[in-house]
């Protein structure tokens, strides 16, 4: 049989039928030009709940689930941020061992107990050893047992820990995520689950609101699904250390991961200043860390009063007992005082908002004015001198203040 190599050779084989019956399948087979207009996905309901609320709105609300009294909600993420050397980590151990224990050195109320789990990134096996020696060389033999019983802490130093991975620049959860989430929803009892730090767990750009948001959302999605408070560590920028006032995306990076958890903490050491208020000798102010919320969704006002604690031995933390040392104001008048005194007594209870601070001065007779616009200048020329003798500073929320130390004496 004589080979065809091209359509004249069909033709004159088969005839034009057969020629006509190549072109369309070479047609068909041939690929199409990309459209200019993306094909649309197919219609998917989304969210697939109906968004139904009739049963809110019969019934009284459950109460609200706490980790810490009203400072870290239990099933949700916060992040503990803090320069390097702030004790962060040590931190996340004091966390930790508050849930197993339902204590924490400092006054604050653990409401959930049950197991602990560290996810510690930097740190080796000899490492955790020498911090659990430290941690509970004072224990009781019974609380030694309960911590050996529900603190799990994982040394992954050397160990490949990203759990989000980029793809055409965008991030999406590995399969290390995906096993950290089914180790942990293992667990029935998990109160707590702290990782340090965030820079180690994503190959995003940390400047990058995007990505730094996707991290957040993994870290409350791990929170959400065990029902723990998931705490994550992340790295402060160094203008935090020596800032008078602190203000919330006290991260490093992208403010996007602050965004995404529902509490955020700062540990800053003492500046230099604030030793110098306190009677603090300078190479001693580091011994001092403060420990103050910029971010606690659902918290109240007295949340954000910021906590001073030591360094004692081998840098565990605990309650400092500082003073106000004594000032010789002579820009302060006797009224600007009892105005000082006023919103300490009401810190007592709940950070007053300005405005109640002023009606409250009002009331006793301490803010006079012929219009409520000349009281509200009063106020504020006695909130500057306050501010100037270094007595009080701004609060997290806007529009309040707090003594500049809450323990000093009267």
């Amino acid at each position: 049989m004589t080979e065809m190599t091209d359509f004249n050779d069909v033709a004159q084989a088969s005839g034009m039928d057969a020629v006509r019956r190549m072109l369309e399948k070479v047609e068909q087979d041939a690929p199409k030009p990309a459209s200019d207009t993306p094909a649309a996905p197919a219609v998917e309901p989304w969210p697939k709940f109906d968004g139904d609320i009739s049963r809110f709105l019969d019934t009284e609300p459950p109460p609200r689930k706490w980790f810490v009294h009203n400072r870290l909600l239990a099933g949700r993420a916060a992040v503990l941020t803090g320069i390097g050397g702030a004790s962060k980590t040590t931190a996340l151990y004091h966390f930790a061992l508050g849930a197993v224990l339902g204590w924490l050195p400092w006054d604050w109320k653990v409401d959930t107990t049950g197991t602990a789990l560290l996810f510690l990134t930097e740190d080796t096996t000899d490492d955790t050893h020498h911090a659990l020696a430290d941690l509970c060389e004072s224990l009781s033999d019974e609380d030694r047992a309960r911590v050996a019983d529900k603190l799990r802490v994982f040394s992954l130093a050397g160990e490949d820990v990203r759990l989000l991975s980029v793809d055409q620049g965008a991030l999406y959860e590995n399969a290390r995520a995906l096993g950290l989430i089914a180790r942990c929803a293992a667990i029935d009892d998990v109160a707590f689950i702290g990782i340090d730090p965030a820079l180690a767990l994503s190959e995003g750009d940390e400047l990058s609101q995007a990505h730094q948001r996707y991290l957040g959302q993994f870290i409350d999605k791990l929170a959400i699904q065990t029902g723990a408070c998931a705490m994550l560590v992340t790295h402060a920028t160094k203008a935090s250390a020596n800032a008078d006032e602190i203000t919330s995306h006290a991260s490093r990076g992208g403010g996007g991961i602050t965004d995404a958890v529902r509490a955020e903490f700062l540990l800053r050491t003492m500046t230099t200043k604030e030793a110098t208020a306190h009677g603090v000798n300078g190479n001693d102010r580091k011994r001092y860390v403060q420990l103050v919320a910029t971010k606690a969704n659902k918290a109240p006002l007295e949340a954000f009063t910021p906590l001073w604690l030591e360094r004692g031995r081998n840098g565990l933390l605990y309650p400092a007992e500082l003073a106000l040392v004594e000032r010789q104001e002579s820009s302060l008048t006797m009224t600007d005082r009892r105005v000082y005194d006023v919103l300490r007594e009401l810190c007592k209870t709940s950070v007053p908002m300005r405005q109640e601070w002023r009606l409250e001065c009002q009331r006793r007779g301490l803010v006079a004015g012929s219009s409520e616009d000349a009281k509200t200048k009063s106020m504020q020329r006695i909130i500057g001198r306050l501010l100037e003798a270094g007595l009080i500073k701004r609060g997290s929320a806007r529009g309040s203040y707090i003594p500049t130390y809450q323990d000093e004496t009267a």
